[in-house]
């Protein structure tokens, strides 16, 4: 029953946090303005919660929400999270921050200045064919 209960747990969290208008759901935008401050808390795999969050499969990052107020704000405390004294990394994905969109962060340091960029929607390929 115990696995059932998980299951329908991580079902639930998906939709909340994916939601179905285009735009950022009430739980993402919930999370995206969450806490004091600009740093976000980081999902560990080490935390049987987070880790539950951290193997679902991120939805995309739509035009809708490109627009919008929540994605500067994610933006921003996604890049302030990352650059952390604290916990300092050379890049960060939406989902290690609790929301689940294909979103990350990566660091140039191929660039003057080692900037940090953001990628949507990345996709991986394989090398087989």
């Amino acid at each position: 029953m115990e696995k059932k209960t998980i299951l329908a747990a991580c079902a639930a969290a998906t939709l909340a946090f994916t939601g179905c208008s285009g735009g950022f759901s009430a739980a993402e935008e919930e999370t995206i303005h969450a806490g004091k401050g600009e740093i976000m808390r980081i999902l560990t795999v080490g935390n049987p919660a987070d880790s539950l969050v951290l193997r679902q499969k991120a939805a995309p990052v739509t035009g809708r929400m490109l627009r919008t107020d929540d994605y500067a704000v994610l933006r921003r405390r996604m890049l302030a999270t990352v650059q952390d004294p604290q916990n300092t990394g050379v890049g960060i994905a939406a989902p290690q921050v609790g929301i689940l969109r294909r979103m990350i962060a990566v660091q140039r340091f191929d660039k003057p200045g080692e900037p940090f960029e953001f990628y949507l929607n990345p996709e991986s390929r394989s090398n087989s064919t």
